[in-house]
């Protein structure tokens, strides 16, 4: 059971993922482990921090020039220059090369990339229209693993999480095979009439989204100073920033992400 729990939390098969390093992440980690939900939704937050910014959406990079101090951004239909940049896509974006560097990015920022842990993660949420008996989480021995449940005035959600290989088959499947197999996981815990109450379904999974190809990095066994390296400016002009760049501990979250950005925004600003 700790074996698969820590698995789908870090979205990773155990064998893949050093204790070690989660060991060192919780001893450091600054805001705690507490999750929080967001009532309005969670782009409430995106609309916080994207205030008084120029923002400009469905441009995709396909190439970054880079030279001392100059940047030039090619998108499909525009081109952007700067003296830096900022980049914040995933790590499995990043390591497909959908974004060209010219010149290539050095060896060693390419060697850390290639050691960070990316991991995969499905989501299958099951809306049932009655309340059950409440359990913060729900453990079976199928595909799926695990269930968090949340619990409204007429109606539960369950959703179920899973990490590593087995979130892998879940993505192969078709969205009614999956969800068919979950309904059938959270049968084993309630008895078949919780089937004759979902009244809504869906899967959520990020391996297949070019945006994003995984969920978020975790600490791979073998990875060392990965982190570090990615983290340090590429002759002041190149800054990688997001989760798997935190140095607080929060790798793997939204408010990790959020604070390494802040971390590099401000060590430009301080240039």
């Amino acid at each position: 059971f700790a074996k698969r729990h820590i698995g789908d939390y870090e979205g990773a098969d155990t064998e893949h993922i050093s204790a070690i390093l989660i060991a060192q992440d919780s001893s450091i980690a600054t805001s705690g482990f507490r999750n929080f939900r967001v009532t309005d939704g969670y782009d409430r937050v995106v609309d916080v921090l994207a205030q008084g910014l120029d923002i400009r959406t469905e441009h995709i990079v396909s190439h970054i020039e880079w030279s001392d101090k100059k940047v030039v951004v090619h998108c499909d239909d525009v081109v952007f220059n700067a003296r830096q940049v900022v980049i914040t896509v995933p790590i499995g974006v990043l390591r497909s090369g959908s974004v060209r560097f010219t010149p290539e990015l050095p060896r060693g920022f390419s060697d850390a990339l290639s050691k960070i842990g990316y991991g995969n993660n499905t989501k299958i949420a099951l809306r049932v229209d009655k309340p059950i008996e409440y359990h913060r989480l729900i453990a079976t021995e199928g595909t799926v693993g695990h269930f968090w449940m949340q619990v409204f005035e007429n109606s539960t959600l369950l959703t179920g999480f899973t990490g590593g290989s087995r979130a892998d088959e879940l993505t192969r499947m078709t969205e009614t095979e999956a969800v068919e197999l979950a309904k059938e996981e959270i049968a084993s815990a309630y008895g078949n009439d919780i089937k004759n109450h979902i009244t809504s379904s869906r899967r959520f999974t990020w391996l297949n989204d070019p945006f994003a190809l995984g969920s978020y990095s975790y600490s791979a066994f073998g990875q060392g100073n990965a982190r570090e390296v990615l983290r340090s400016p590429i002759e002041d002009t190149l800054f990688y920033t997001g989760e798997a760049a935190n140095n607080h501990g929060h790798i793997g979250t939204v408010h990790g992400a959020i604070e390494a950005g802040r971390d590099t925004a401000a060590e430009i600003l301080a240039q």
